[in-house]
């Protein structure tokens, strides 16, 4: 029964064909949203993971094994076979046995032989009298012939024990060739509709696929099957270089919190074509849409914030990592708290920089930048992340990117023209202009870290 459950984890396996490509109608059954467009319709396996599959029917084999040699090995037959062997005289004379062994002869105090041998003594003799060897393999002989007659004398006298399990054997067939039907009723008795057959692996997608910025990931909103109220996001990509660097650092962070999203789930290739999946925190929304919506923010609301972003950088910085892209929407409100995501761009110090955004690229990297990304080699290092993080307090109290909507060219090309500073006339705040002019200095050398920027007066107070 417990491989029968862990067969019923992995139910059925889906995709956007958006990321898969054509579907194929061997092995797949195409299933529209509702109200909702040809790239946009969702694909779900006919057939089951063989990997699940063999597991399954390992597991089965090993515990009927192991339950069918227990049952077997603790009959009361058994145990009468070993008390009337050893209670049966050895068919072997005895008569020499005792001339055949001779412990060693010590004189004592008192001129008396006292017998003494030590363990090991009488042990070494012992196993090379020929006598105890024949009684060894004797007794090995008549032990393996009782246990083969119990054996099949416990299956004779067991035909309802066979009955059962020939029945649980059925029982698991039919659930498994019935296990879709099954599943469907039950998603159905937990409160999803019929019309609802978004499901990729354990989880109910929720809200349509959607893309973020420049990212080549797909974004949505799935529940858990076992909590319809749960909500989690899912990100869906078919780049497994980062992929597997985003789950890697996740396994570094011992599955976020903190600071960061905790991942829940991940498998690469989940649906057999090359989508890899990230199940992680829901957010309300990322930090981006939350400064469009509100505008300048409150200088509480920015320091509330900045503390976030500063412990994420503390974090990464404390273990030797850099995360290379720290802005406004790799940060969400998840439940009123602030959080950051998309970490597939984290590197160790000294490693080249997998990418970089413009908008928040400090001036040392501009003259590798190729819009959109870095596309050269450059080593990471910590102040990358300071400079970004004082354009993330800028664009909070600014209400609006200090670069606006200016494209990467031009960035590039202005960060790269002689005597390039940014321009803090528009900050009223003095602490708030004094902690952004040592994280926007020019030198990244004179640039705080982030224990030191943590300790700046701006954000001391309440």
């Amino acid at each position: 029964f417990f491989s029968i459950a862990v067969f019923f984890s992995q139910p059925c396996r889906m995709a956007p064909t958006g990321l898969v490509g054509a579907s194929n109608p061997m092995s797949y059954v195409s299933v529209s949203i509702p109200n909702g467009p040809v790239e946009e319709q969702l694909l779900i396996q006919r057939s089951g993971d063989r990997r699940w599959l063999w597991t399954t029917a390992a597991v089965a084999a090993a515990m009927f094994l192991a339950g069918f040699v227990g049952a077997v090995g603790f009959t009361p037959t058994s145990t009468a076979t070993a008390q009337a062997f050893l209670s049966t005289p050895s068919p072997v004379s005895t008569a020499n046995s005792g001339a055949a062994f001779r412990a060693p002869q010590l004189t004592g105090p008192t001129g008396h032989t006292v017998a003494r041998a030590t363990l090991s003594e009488v042990e070494q003799q012992l196993m090379q009298h020929e006598v105890v060897k024949t009684v060894i393999n004797e007794g090995s002989q008549v032990l393996a012939s009782s246990q083969v007659q119990t054996a099949i004398a416990t299956v004779q006298s067991h035909p309802k024990d066979i009955v059962i399990i020939g029945a649980v054997l059925v029982v698991a067939a039919v659930l498994w060739v019935s296990r879709r039907t099954i599943f469907w009723k039950l998603a159905q008795r937990r409160g999803y509709p019929e019309d609802v057959d978004t499901v990729i692996n354990k989880y109910c997608v929720e809200q349509k696929w959607m893309s973020k910025g420049n990212s080549s990931a797909k974004f949505g909103v799935v529940s858990p099957l076992w909590n319809r109220k749960g909500r989690l996001a899912i990100k869906v990509s078919r780049d497994l270089d980062s992929w597997e660097r985003e789950t890697s650092i996740y396994k570094k962070l011992w599955g976020g919190g903190g600071p960061f999203v905790s991942l829940y789930d991940a498998e690469p290739n989940f649906d057999g074509r090359g989508a890899n999946m990230l199940i992680q925190d829901y957010g309300e929304m990322d930090l981006l849409d939350y400064i469009n919506e509100n505008g300048p923010l409150s200088m509480r609301d920015i320091r509330r914030f900045g503390r976030r972003a500063l412990k994420t950088l503390k974090k990464l910085h404390g273990m030797g990592l850099v995360w290379c892209d720290c802005k406004p929407e790799n940060f969400v409100l998840v439940n009123g708290t602030l959080k950051a995501i998309d970490l597939e761009t984290v590197s160790r110090v000294g490693e080249d920089i997998p990418g970089y955004t413009a908008e928040t690229a400090p001036p040392e990297l501009a003259e590798w930048e190729k819009p959109p990304r870095a596309t050269e080699a450059l080593a990471a290092r910590k102040s990358y992340d300071m400079w970004s993080l004082g354009m993330l307090l800028l664009h909070m109290y600014l209400g609006v990117s200090y670069w606006k909507s200016n494209s990467a060219q031009t960035i590039v090309r202005a960060m790269r023209a002689d005597g390039f500073e940014i321009d803090l006339s528009d900050v009223d705040d003095p602490l708030l202009r004094n902690l952004l002019k040592s994280l926007l200095h020019n030198n990244p050398n004179r640039r705080p870290n982030a224990a030191l920027a943590g300790a700046h007066p701006f954000f001391l107070v309440p």
